[in-house]
């Protein structure tokens, strides 16, 4: 990219070095021999205990096009693709922009789709404050609307700062949801009030668990037992970051017939058998519905969450994709490493796999609409009824 700008330029590290800590340590590296691309080369060791090295080049975007910035991020798709494929490195692109688009990551992720599982790993920064980090291939996915990320570059790491990456995620659903109804979460079960007990009801390794307990009790959340406290404050913490999650989305509809109506479709899919290399579950609004924890029912076209082969499934159910006028439900394509929080507590209600009721709050809460007021909603009929809290 050309020189100049030094100034905008080390303040976009400051963010991304930002960003990146809210995962796991940074470390800087050596720059990589004959790699002129490459403008800095740093080592991140994440809360789970992988370790990874991120080569990121820095784009600058002069205009506030929204074509032109995904144009930018889809060339730099296409040539990291083609290099080497080493799962101890990370290639990634970060991009200097003068405003945030409406829309970048699903456009992103739509111009990506060809490529099936690239290695590029996005960080935009926004002069205007804002941010998204994307590196799916551990686990990473973060949004900041203008004038936050700006406020991060410039703010100390806080304290038992609380990351929540995939594993962290599925670690918090088995304290919270534990204790819950078995219509509600069929997932592990604490035994053992410990965290060599969290570490072994959730298959990870122990320093994992304590990592997390440690972050948990330093902001107050965790109480005696491992009980969680103050379970409002770590909600509304939790829903905000799933406000800024964007997923892609497939539209469809079956080759045959018609399914007119969320009630059609719930009946059609709890007569779906299993699908060979895929696994799937009701989300959403239509998971709040199945829960009976939902104040609007049959309003939003259902979704299903989907982890593994979706071309298997299509096939297999013989469905086709379609605009957003024919179309019975939504199928959202889930990252493997999103498996255990996203699927591992799934619950089988009417013949129908349904993601565990906090899944269902959290899918909610990404819904631009309403979904902020009703997923909190829902946090609290979960809370009331579980009594979480410590008080």
């Amino acid at each position: 990219m050309p020189r100049g700008g030094i100034i905008l330029e080390e303040q976009a590290w400051d963010v991304t070095s930002a960003i990146l800590r809210r995962f796991g340590r940074i470390e800087s590296l050596p720059m990589p021999g004959r790699s002129r691309s490459i403008d800095r080369a740093v080592r991140l060791v994440l809360t789970d205990g992988r370790m990874v090295e991120l080569r990121l080049d820095l784009r600058r975007i002069p205009s506030p096009g929204k074509t032109l910035h995904e144009q930018a991020i889809s060339h730099a798709a296409l040539r990291l693709a083609a290099a080497p494929n080493d799962p101890t490195v990370a290639n990634g692109v970060a991009i200097l922009v003068p405003a945030m688009p409406t829309g970048l990551g699903d456009a992103v992720r739509r111009l990506l789709a060809p490529l099936g599982r690239s290695p590029l790993n996005v960080i935009v920064i926004s002069t205007a404050g804002g941010c998204w980090c994307w590196m799916p291939g551990i686990g990473i996915d973060v949004i900041e609307p203008d004038h936050a990320g700006s406020r991060a570059a410039n703010r100390p790491q806080a304290e038992g700062e609380l990351p929540l990456t995939a594993v962290n995620q599925w670690l918090l659903k088995i304290l919270l949801l534990g204790r819950a109804q078995p219509s509600w979460w069929a997932g592990p079960r604490l035994t053992e009030a410990t965290g060599q007990g969290l570490a072994a009801a959730a298959g990870v390794g122990a320093s994992t668990a304590y990592r997390l307990i440690t972050a948990l009790s330093a902001r107050g959340w965790a109480g005696n037992n491992l009980r969680l406290s103050r379970v409002d404050t770590l909600a509304r913490y939790w829903l905000d970051h799933a406000r800024h999650v964007r997923t892609s989305a497939l539209l469809v509809r079956p080759l045959f017939g018609a399914l007119t109506g969320p009630d059609a479709v719930r009946a059609w899919l709890s007569k779906q058998g299993s699908v060979d290399g895929c696994r799937w579950a009701l989300g959403s609004w239509a998971a709040c519905d199945a829960h009976g924890v939902g104040m609007v029912t049959g309003a939003a076209r259902p979704a299903i969450h989907v982890m593994g082969s979706v071309e298997s499934l299509m096939r297999r159910w013989e469905l086709t994709t379609c605009d957003e006028r024919d179309a019975s439900f939504v199928i959202e394509p889930c990252d493997q490493s999103m498996a255990r929080p996203l699927l591992g507590g799934a619950v089988i209600i009417d013949g129908t796999p349904v993601v565990d009721v906090w899944q269902a709050a959290l899918d909610v809460a990404r819904d631009p609409g309403r979904g902020g007021d009703q997923a909190w909603a829902i946090a609290q009929r979960i809370m009331d009824l579980e009594d979480t809290s410590d008080g």
